[in-house]
């Protein structure tokens, strides 16, 4: 019998009750000497049966003892009873199976409590482990599915920047920030507007970059909000028409109406 099968066999329920002959008794704590697995195990059984032996406990109330006492003192008083008291012994034979009976209720109520505490911990570790499994499951799903937009992304990055109608526009620094450089691809047939930051200075909390189009009434039209954060190349709003592209800082959100002295890079459509 190996150590597990000795734990489940019930053997530690009855060391802990009482109930094992002195030889094996013996052997279980010789057992727990020589293997942590069951002295763990025994001695976790120990705590809970304590444990439960508190939980259920019974306090006297309050004066019980002194009420008893009286009715003794008043009972002693009547010497005169009329009615005297018929005593009928119990036999020799009759005691001791009372008294085993009592004691083997007591320990199977107390084996059935152990094993009760030690199903409902083993279903509590059970639910851990669930809830663990779970949670893994959950982060594998969410981490599969960022791969798959990032490779979605990637893919749609691809197929743009080599699409024979994505033009390639160079914003180099103004005076403002004379060495930042940023790159478009935008596809004329398409709209679509790739934005890849090659160099601009990191903006404040409060602040937030902002991509502009100049459209074919020399208006400049939002084209999205960054952070110079990402090496990735950004997906910004479409571009119907353009003659220009710029970039400039702005408070965080955007705004309205590009800020001219905080343009950092521009760069003018090719044809």
């Amino acid at each position: 019998m190996n150590n597990r099968e000795y734990i489940e066999s019930g053997m530690l329920e009855l060391y802990a009750t009482g109930l094992l002959s002195i030889e094996e008794m013996r052997d279980a704590e010789l057992k727990a000497c020589q293997f942590s697995e069951i002295k763990t195990e025994l001695e976790s059984l120990q705590t809970l049966l304590e444990r439960y032996a508190m939980k259920y406990s019974m306090i006297s109330p309050a004066g019980l003892k002194e009420q008893i006492m009286q009715q003794m003192e008043s009972s002693a008083t009547v010497a005169d009873s009329k009615v005297k008291p018929i005593v009928r012994p119990i036999s020799s034979t009759q005691a001791p199976s009372i008294n085993y009976l009592a004691v083997a209720s007591m320990a199977l109520l107390v084996i059935a409590a152990g094993f009760a505490i030690r199903f409902a911990l083993q279903a509590d570790q059970y639910k851990q482990k669930v809830n663990q499994l779970t949670q893994a499951q959950e982060s594998s799903r969410i981490a599969l599915n960022a791969t798959s937009h990032s490779l979605v992304n990637a893919q749609e990055q691809l197929t743009a920047l080599t699409d024979p109608n994505t033009e390639r526009i160079t914003m180099q620094g103004t005076p403002k920030s004379p060495e930042s450089i940023a790159m478009i691809y935008w596809n004329k047939e398409t709209k679509t507007v790739y934005l890849d930051v090659k160099r601009l200075p990191a903006q404040p909390s409060d602040k937030q970059y902002q991509l502009w189009y100049i459209d074919t009434a020399n208006k400049p039209v939002n084209a999205g909000m960054f952070d110079v954060n990402s090496d990735n190349m950004l997906k910004m709003i479409d571009a119907p028409d353009a003659l220009a592209f710029a970039v400039t800082l702005e408070p965080r959100g955007g705004s309205p109406n590009p800020t001219m002295d905080q343009m950092y890079v521009i760069g003018k459509v090719h044809s």
